[in-house]
């Protein structure tokens, strides 16, 4: 993993350590200054429910013209877990038809810590964000999901 190393910006931190354990926003967003924004999100997964194989999780990038958030946009998703339900629901398909990943229980504790290095822009449809934050969605999990997020380029 040494050739995979990103510059890490204590500026650009969007979640620290720490279980999240119910659906949640970042308490604070990432000011981009207003200009068009391209790098990379990494997500450091360090611990997961112990039932992986059946707790899905969402780790989302979300874009806002201001920083309440009233009004947003997701600009990027990190699917964990084997099925995602309430993708399909979303999506008219039956609840458990949405395959994320061959291995039943990934990420599970043979595989953590892992690391997503996810490209992204703050362009979505032709509307440049000027605030990002961190959304983590999931059902109900048996204990939670710790991970870390900041931004590179």
């Amino acid at each position: 993993m040494a050739n995979r190393q990103k510059t890490f910006d204590a500026l650009c931190e969007m979640h620290g350590i720490g279980v999240v354990a119910v659906s949640t926003a970042a308490t604070a967003g990432f000011d981009t200054g207003g200009g068009y924004t391209e790098g990379k999100l990494v997500i450091d997964v360090t611990a997961v429910s112990t039932l992986s194989s059946l707790d899905q999780f969402e780790i989302l990038l979300q874009g806002s013209p201001t920083s309440t958030f009233t009004t947003w946009d997701t600009l990027t998703t990190l699917h964990l877990g084997w099925m995602y339900s309430a993708i399909a629901d979303r999506m008219g398909g039956d609840p458990g038809t949405v395959v994320r990943s061959s291995t039943a229980t990934y990420p599970g504790p043979t595989t953590l810590p892992v690391r997503f290095v996810i490209p992204f822009c703050n362009d979505y449809a032709g509307t440049v964000y000027r605030w990002l934050r961190m959304y983590t969605c999931m059902g109900t999990p048996s204990t939670g999901i710790n991970y870390y997020a900041f931004l590179t380029v």
